[in-house]
């Protein structure tokens, strides 16, 4: 699939029913981002929260067709915010998800490296304590370092050491989102094959289901190009480079409205 500007993408909420067609019979599973996706991005990230809209809306929608939100966040976190027993919940780019009926799974080589992520993050956090614009946030799988409303140098030192620290380390690699610089395991795993792996779990596939994945960051992008050629792919917003996105959507608080619409055929 050729990758696009986001800019060039068709209206994800003036296709809803070109969306339905292509489902047919099938049912649809959809896959959720958190940040910037079913919540606004807000400055201190552990005051995100949802919409009293979204959240009645995301309920109802996990009524009729199988949901789940797949997130940067720790899960426990996102799913103590989404605060909703029927998702199925991919925390920390899909390292550790559960599920309905006792789904559980956290992958076997991440475990490992937790010691040396709890060893890098303690460096950072020593590091960085100075620097009011600079947060590092300790996950179970994951590090964050948000740096919203920081200086352009600030930010490009904060990589500048990240890249050094991380050069000779087999265990972690590190990539960049919207405002934050994340350190993971040193795995093949990531967004794309979680969802990959909780149709496998579900018994969901081409036959049977239409999966719609909505993200708004880079780190979107692997789930994206997993589902380019068996399912529906939204960009939430704009980002500063192309994408395997199908579809846009042009401002977070729209995603309600796209969520609307696809109840109103359900």
């Amino acid at each position: 699939m050729n990758l696009k500007e986001p800019n060039e993408l068709p209206s994800a909420l003036d296709h809803v029913n070109e969306m339905l067609r292509k489902k047919g019979d099938r049912s649809f599973l959809f896959f959720f981002d958190f940040d910037g996706t079913l919540a606004p991005i807000v400055a201190q990230p552990d005051q995100a929260a949802l919409s009293d809209e979204t959240h009645t809306l995301l309920k109802k929608l996990a009524e009729v067709y199988k949901v789940a939100v797949v997130s940067g966040r720790d899960r426990k976190d996102v799913e103590a915010k989404v605060n909703l027993h029927n998702l199925y919940y991919a925390g920390s780019h899909g390292f550790d998800i559960t599920g309905p009926n006792d789904m559980h799974h956290q992958h076997p080589e991440a475990d490992n490296i937790l010691p040396e992520l709890e060893k890098i993050a303690n460096e950072f956090e020593k590091a960085f304590q100075e620097e009011k614009q600079v947060k590092v946030e300790k996950k179970k799988f994951a590090i964050a370092i948000h740096h919203r409303g920081a200086d352009k140098g600030v930010i490009e030192q904060l990589e500048k050491r990240v890249k050094a620290r991380l050069a000779n380390d087999q265990l972690l690699k590190w990539d960049k989102g919207k405002s934050i610089i994340e350190i993971k395991p040193n795995v093949d795993w990531n967004k794309g094959k979680a969802v990959l792996w909780i149709m496998e779990q579900l018994g969901l596939n081409e036959d049977n289901c239409l999966p719609v994945y909505l993200g708004d960051d880079t780190t979107d992008e692997d789930a994206f190009r997993e589902l380019s050629d068996k399912g529906v792919s939204v960009m939430v917003e704009d980002h500063d480079q192309k994408t395997h996105a199908q579809y846009a959507i042009k401002e977070q608080k729209q995603v309600a409205e796209f969520i609307k619409q696809i109840l109103s055929y359900a």
